[in-house]
């Protein structure tokens, strides 16, 4: 098996924590994850699936260097040719096919896609039902759907169909709804879409070429990262490109508490809370202050006094206060900062 690790997001919703110069999957700054980086979590995951020449990871060319030291703590010589550097972002897609180029070089493999900033409760299940999908994977492009925990805006939804192996046939792929659809969609039996997908080489790259064939000519016709993606106009998700089009999408169901984290009210779900609904660190002392959530350095000591609802970060001297459930609201601070104030980005 060849595992492909997605690590070129600029994880902007979760800004100051996560910056363009060291993103959320590369930082050490998640809480309760072992003083390891969400990246470095997934790599060690998939060594427990393959050897470490089985993996291949693609980021971006400026992260090439965060890669390198990453790795190097959890293993040795990790190849720098398994290290796949875009120049620019093209989205999903297109750095599947790539990535699939390169490490299905030498013959037809099955293959599993992580992207690089997730957290997993229950990685033991997790791997448990990846290996027995290997199965599935052989005839279909399976992407694994998580059973939703509560109605959520944040992610896209996965409509199962008829059941085939241990997974289901893909009925529909549904955009991240308003919260009265996504009560909707929990009460018909829809997954949430992890972004985590396994398949056999051959076939993926034979969907790919049917449904995406300027992005896959583009890519198996050229010699390089930058001369595929000079020729590659918009970049395109695997699931717009791919999965919403092709007959051998499936899905298999997983209850592992995952999160992608992708903003900070996420943060509230993915990590335990104390009993006033606070996650912060020891340091913090909290009078009468409820759900709140202080993300600070060591050096920082924080008082909450008679607040609710307030999302605290403090990173590189930058505080970023925020009300709770409005975390969302981050990336158009981000667009604004951009012209404003961009050293703090």
């Amino acid at each position: 098996m060849k595992v492909l690790i997605l690590a070129g997001g600029k994880g902007s919703r979760l800004w100051p924590l996560s910056k363009e110069s060291c993103p959320k999957q590369f930082t050490a700054d998640i809480p309760d994850n072992d003083g390891l980086t969400l990246f470095q979590s997934t790599f060690k995951r998939a060594m427990k699936l393959t050897d470490k020449n089985s993996i291949f990871v693609v980021t971006n060319a400026c992260y090439k260097e965060l890669v390198t030291e990453q790795t190097a703590t959890l293993c040795n010589g990790y190849a720098d040719e398994n290290i796949i550097c875009e120049t620019v972002g093209k989205n999903t897609l297109p750095a599947i096919v790539y990535g699939v180029k390169v490490a299905c070089k030498n013959g037809d493999d099955n293959v599993l896609v992580f992207p690089s900033d997730h957290k997993i409760e229950n990685e033991n299940e997790m791997l448990s039902i990846i290996k027995n999908t290997e199965k599935l994977s052989e005839n279909s492009i399976v992407t694994f759907g998580m059973t939703p925990t509560s109605p959520s805006t944040e992610y896209g939804y996965i409509e199962p169909d008829n059941e085939v192996l241990n997974g289901f046939k893909v009925k529909n792929f549904k955009e991240k709804p308003s919260f009265e659809k996504a009560q909707e969609f929990i009460e018909s039996g829809y997954l949430w879409n992890s972004g985590i997908f396994m398949f056999n080489s051959s076939v993926f790259m034979s969907e790919a070429k049917k449904h995406a064939v300027d992005i896959f000519n583009a890519i198996i016709g050229s010699s390089s990262v930058e001369e595929a993606y000079s020729k590659i106009e918009v970049g395109t998700s695997i699931d717009y490109g791919v999965m919403e089009k092709t007959d051998c999408a499936a899905v298999v169901k997983m209850s592992v508490g995952w999160s992608d984290l992708g903003g900070f009210d996420a943060f509230f779900k993915a990590f335990e809370t104390d009993k006033n609904g606070n996650l912060c660190g020891e340091d913090t002392v909290n009078i009468d202050s409820k759900n709140n959530l202080v993300i600070a350095p060591d050096t920082k000591k924080v008082v909450l006094l008679g607040v609710e609802d307030l999302i605290v970060v403090e990173k590189d001297g930058v505080l970023l206060l925020c009300k709770k459930n409005e975390s969302y609201r981050i990336k158009d601070a981000v667009e604004t900062l951009k012209s404003v104030n961009p050293d703090l980005l």
